[in-house]
């Protein structure tokens, strides 16, 4: 049973990701993404915490073999260390 399921499985992705494999014309589809984060970190000794937020999204193409994308993000870091607080904004683009 494990290897019927096993090989159904590994069928199915084959078909997916590789439709050479059977005889089909590859699609070329146009994709995109986004990956949002936060993230804390704070400092138990002393009375401070920076906080990050980021996002990244981007969107690629298939021609054929070959894969052609472009990404941008933005992050913006605030860190307050004893009471004071500030602001950093970083923005990020790649092809």
């Amino acid at each position: 049973m494990t290897r019927h399921i096993g090989e159904s499985i590994t069928r199915r992705l084959t078909q997916a990701t590789l439709p050479e494999a059977e005889g089909r014309k590859p699609e070329d589809p146009t994709t995109g993404w986004i990956a949002p984060s936060y993230t804390t970190i704070d400092f138990n000794d002393i009375d401070a915490n920076i906080d990050i937020y980021q996002f990244v999204g981007g969107i690629d193409k298939r021609f054929g073999s070959f894969y052609a994308g472009a990404s941008a993000g933005y992050a913006r870091t605030e860190p307050d260390f004893f009471g004071v607080e500030s602001g950093t904004d970083n923005p990020s683009f790649s092809p």
